[in-house]
């Protein structure tokens, strides 16, 4: 590379300097590794927006994380021995999220190592080239080198909501700056919705978190739901992972309900058909010996 860390900036394995709040493990969100060639560089850009999209992270820190990711990638392979024969450099994305103050994103790109460290260089706007590293500090809220010198980290921070009530648990909840509305995303089940308030959102949220515990209560159904963002009804289906080809007059293979609790209660009704069918079933085999 061609370009010194700040020397305020801190090694990646330093405490994070952009709050104090945060949880003891991130979420790791990209971890993976690419031929050492230019053709990879707007794959790791496009791999990183995809796995921002995912997450609801605000939509001027997504942009400047794929420039940033972009920019490091093309330093990684220009001007370290990751863009020789065989090279290879790594992406990584770290998402820490703060419930009471600050959610925080660490993009981290390992490269294989160079003769010189990178040095910030003032640029000629005209140049083509050596101006990554000063693109890179102008859209990142802090940046530095990796401990071991091998790549270059940056981060950016935002505020998120104070105090989730305990029906948001599991729910990764920020406020969009640029529309002050509130987006709330759950990770396993892959929805967000989006509202003027937390409360807004309420009992979609309450809905599909109790989807989600019926999958442990159910394990041989397939739930699933309308995944609709804009407060409609919903539609919640469920259907037996290996389907009944005799079944009970009480018995089915896919039920249908407009809310996750009567869903429950459709699920528990047919936990109970099952074994009533069961007893039937093993009391006709004993009267059969």
């Amino acid at each position: 590379m061609q370009c010194i860390e700040p020397a305020d900036s801190p090694a990646i394995g330093s405490p994070p300097v952009l709050g104090d709040d945060l949880p003891e493990q991130p979420v790791i969100l990209i971890d993976t590794g690419f031929p050492g060639i230019p053709a990879s560089v707007p794959r790791a850009r496009n791999l990183l927006e995809r796995s921002l999209r995912l997450r609801w992270i605000p939509e001027e820190t997504r942009g400047n994380a794929s420039l940033v990711a972009s920019e490091l990638a093309t330093n990684a392979v220009r001007h370290t021995a990751s863009g020789k024969a065989g090279g290879s450099f790594a992406l990584r994305a770290l998402l820490h999220q703060a419930r009471h103050s600050r959610s925080i994103l660490t993009l981290e790109v390992h490269d294989q190592g160079a003769a010189t460290l990178p040095r910030l260089r003032l640029t000629a706007p005209t140049l083509e080239s050596g101006r990554g590293l000063p693109l890179v500090e102008a859209f990142s809220d802090t940046w530095g080198l990796l401990d071991n010198h091998q790549g270059v980290y940056a981060r950016w921070a935002w505020d998120t909501p104070q105090n989730l009530p305990v029906w948001a648990e599991g729910w990764e909840v920020a406020t969009d700056p640029a529309t002050n509305r509130v987006r709330a995303h759950h990770p396993s089940e892959a929805i967000t919705f989006m509202g003027a308030t937390l409360e807004e959102l309420r009992r979609l949220i309450v809905d599909v978190s109790q989807v989600a515990r019926l999958r442990t209560e159910f394990p041989g159904w397939a739930l699933n739901y309308d995944k609709r963002s804009n407060g409609a009804s919903q539609w919640y289906t469920a259907r037996r992972k290996v389907p009944l080809s005799q079944r009970s007059h009480s018995q089915v293979n896919e039920l249908y309900a407009h809310s996750a609790a009567r869903l429950r209660a459709l699920l528990q009704a047919q936990a109970a058909a099952d074994r009533r069918a069961a007893h039937a079933g093993a009391r006709g085999e004993r009267r059969a010996r």
